[in-house]
């Protein structure tokens, strides 16, 4: 009942623009769409990447900044160390499996 009196003040006083606005409200959050983020990283022909960006980074998972391996004399001996210890474990386990 209150709605309906308003409705008719507002209409004697020439708010037909309020009005309308009532009568069709707008939804209270409109939606936004969301865009994507897509790779920073150019292909090899000078494009960007089309590719969607791994989650918390700015590179796809083909451009994620993957290792080139070491540069300096001391990480390249850790690296060669490392993968003799990997190979000495995997022939021992190959030794204790076979009959």
């Amino acid at each position: 009942m209150r709605k309906k009196r308003m409705r008719a003040k507002l209409r004697e006083l020439g708010f037909a623009d309020i009005m309308e606005r009532l009568a069709h409200p707008m939804p209270s959050t409109p939606r936004i769409p969301r865009k994507k983020l897509r790779c920073l990283a150019k292909t090899r022909r000078g494009t960007p990447c089309q590719a969607p960006v791994v989650k918390g980074r700015t590179r796809c998972r083909l451009h994620g900044g993957m290792s080139t391996g070491p540069k300096s004399p001391e990480g390249k001996q850790r690296a060669r160390e490392a993968r003799e210890r990997g190979l000495a474990r995997w022939r021992e386990r190959q030794a204790t499996d076979r009959p």
